[in-house]
């Protein structure tokens, strides 16, 4: 028999009754000192174990792979003909530039020199991925060559050789002449003082220059011990420029005559002074 429900004011002298048609369940407990919910229910002891199902081969690593981006080139301004201006700049941008701390010993700034304007962008790229990690490069057109600022990490075989410094070095099968990038073009043209020139007999190409020259098996580089050369090709044939560290090697280099192959002593002309220039100086004085 059901007892009456006890007679109240409120709602908190109200008690909740067990009801005789269902199995006694075990009430949340509530705790007013810490104010937290603490529930006590029973678990099935038939109830299934769980596992999370995790990958079959999980792999772990602290590298990171960065994804090299599209290379973003800006074209040269270009004449009415079609060719490049002389003095026009392309700049060839690769957007992986993050460095790592440990590579940045090897990050170089380089200007280079003597590399062909029929050269395209995406070969220049790839020429200098073979010194290391290209981050953005710049041409400058001169004429039937490329003045190049690159912005690269070398490899380690590479910069010990850009640290050791020599005047020439190789870029895509040729050779090319290299400087720091913080030099000033007073500094690069240091290098161009002394020099001795020559023309190449008509039935030889440019590698007649490493091939052998005198009896003792020396090639012409070897014997003059030019710091650095190059070969252009003009209406007369082929003309070779070697460039000397010292006077004293020039001076040496300069008595080596031959039938096929005759030094001359040259020099860089000078740049020619525009007319404001000298209108300038002229109404200074």
């Amino acid at each position: 028999m059901l007892q009456p429900l006890p007679q109240g004011n409120n709602f908190e002298d109200l008690e909740p009754q067990q009801s005789w048609s269902q199995p006694e369940q075990s009430a949340p407990l509530i705790s007013s000192e810490s104010q937290a919910m603490v529930i006590d229910s029973k678990l099935s002891a038939t109830a299934t174990s769980f596992t999370p199902k995790l990958a079959d081969d999980p792999i772990i690593t602290r590298d990171v792979s960065v994804i090299t981006p599209p290379v973003v080139t800006l074209p040269a301004a270009k004449s009415k003909k079609g060719k490049e201006k002389q003095g026009s700049i392309q700049k060839v941008t690769c957007d992986n530039n993050i460095v790592h701390e440990s590579q940045n010993r090897q990050r170089r700034t380089i200007m280079v020199y003597d590399v062909p304007t029929k050269w395209s962008p995406d070969k220049i790229r790839s020429a200098f991925s073979d010194w290391g990690r290209v981050l953005n490069i710049s041409l400058k057109t001169q004429h039937k060559y490329y003045t190049i600022r690159v912005d690269i990490v070398l490899n380690p075989t590479k910069d010990t050789e850009f640290i050791l410094m020599p005047w020439c070095t190789q870029l895509g099968g040729i050779w090319v002449r290299w400087f720091p990038g913080e030099w000033k073009l007073a500094q690069r043209k240091s290098r161009e003082i002394f020099q001795a020139s020559f023309r190449f007999p008509a039935d030889t190409t440019e590698d007649a220059i490493y091939s052998k020259f005198t009896p003792d098996g020396e090639s012409l580089l070897q014997y003059t011990r030019a710091a650095a050369w190059k070969v252009i090709k003009d209406k007369q044939g082929l003309k070779g420029i070697l460039y000397f560290e010292t006077h004293e090697r020039l001076m040496r280099a300069l008595t080596l005559q031959t039938d096929k192959i005759k030094l001359t002593n040259s020099r860089t002309p000078l740049p020619i002074k525009s007319k404001k220039t000298k209108d300038k100086k002229s109404a200074c004085t």
